[in-house]
């Protein structure tokens, strides 16, 4: 054995071991930079450097696709132009984006040609520095006949035993969850294509409004409701609150619809307003960048609650009862609110100065 050189063993095997401790936190690698420009004609969606395009059943131009095979999906993706591969998601905002708009499994751009399917790579060979395994790991399926290579599926939501998800599982699978699969001639799925966005290109693409909600300018449809993050202007809670709710009145959109800080339904509208923020802030996030959402909590002290600005329920949060604040890393971090300890600090908190997310539910 060469000196220095690394090998795996079982996990039950005593050794001796190195502890590391970073002083200023765990690093993260450097977000790229993304490509400046537009993307080709057609139905692609331009994010943040990217170009995306959704093969599913309904295309969200009205196209009808089938499912391929994995390299049936990325041969079609590489005819749609130079650098053109299945789905490829350089940070967690794009991985977000994508799976907002996807509505059934589809291949993404990430592959392993290895024998039991380990080092995974993006389709245009780029090191996998970003990852959303379901199980946290790959599962490393060995590659058996009429097999050239693992592949990559990104699921949408599937409760848990639920009979038609492509491999039923005792616990649930989130939306933007990936599995690895056997990438052979008979897994076919639907696909996401992805290109570098081009300086010799204007088109930004459309988000898909299948409600043709005519959103205001400046506001990005999705499902049912039109969305802008402001940060133009720093407001405390209250005073954003105020902000959303004149710009439904002052935009007379009232009678159509109303207009309140953002609120949160469920995974899917949870991944685009994530996405949403890092386009906003310019794809350059700091220690100091924080966002308003439509979430406060009542007045009564003795039962404390979570309230949308909406009126909505609170059937759904991140992670049981948080509240979410942009903060180090380049992520959405969720601070924690003990209620016994913490109610206090929650109204403090409140009164601090962010950007915000105007959220208008206009009637259909």
């Amino acid at each position: 054995m060469i000196e220095g050189e690394w090998n795996d063993n079982k996990c039950d095997e005593l050794s001796a071991y190195i502890c590391e401790y970073y002083l200023n936190g765990s690093p993260h690698p450097d977000l790229p930079n993304p490509s400046p420009g537009g993307c080709p004609s057609g139905d692609w969606i331009h994010y943040a450097g990217m170009c995306y395009k959704f093969k599913l059943k309904n295309g969200f131009s009205g196209d009808k696709y089938s499912r391929q095979t994995f390299d049936q999906a990325e041969k079609s993706c590489q005819n749609l132009g130079n650098e053109a591969h299945l789905a490829i998601l350089p940070t967690p905002f794009h991985h977000a984006f994508v799976t907002s708009l996807v509505d059934s499994d589809v291949w993404i751009g990430v592959v392993s040609d290895s024998d039991i399917g380990k080092h995974f790579q993006w389709a245009n060979s780029e090191p996998l520095l970003y990852a959303q395994w379901r199980l946290l790991h790959p599962t490393h399926h060995e590659i058996g006949p009429n097999q050239d290579k693992v592949a990559t599926v990104l699921h949408p939501y599937y409760k848990a035993g639920y009979d038609y998800a492509m491999i039923p599982s005792v616990s649930s699978i989130f939306p933007g969850d990936w599995e690895d699969v056997a990438g052979g001639v008979t897994n076919t799925q639907y696909s996401v294509c992805s290109i570098p966005a081009s300086s010799s290109l204007s088109n930004k693409g459309s988000y898909p409004d299948k409600y043709k909600l005519n959103c205001p300018p400046t506001y990005q449809p999705y499902i049912s409701a039109c969305y802008k993050v402001i940060t133009t202007q720093i407001l405390s809670y209250n005073e954003a609150d105020e902000f959303c709710k004149n710009e439904g009145i002052n935009n007379n959109w009232n009678e159509n619809g109303t207009a309140h800080l953002a609120s949160i339904w469920n995974h899917y509208e949870d991944s685009f307003l994530y996405s949403q923020v890092f386009e906003a802030f310019g794809q350059q996030l700091d220690a100091y960048q924080s966002i308003w959402f439509g979430l406060s909590v009542n007045d009564d002290e003795n039962n404390p609650a979570f309230l949308w600005d909406d009126n909505l329920p609170v059937d759904y949060t991140s992670y049981r009862h948080y509240f979410t604040i942009l903060t180090e890393h380049n992520r959405i971090y969720i601070f924690s609110i003990d209620y016994q300890a913490g109610f206090s600090a929650v109204k403090m908190i409140f009164s601090i100065s962010l950007s915000f997310f105007v959220k208008t539910t206009l009637k259909t």
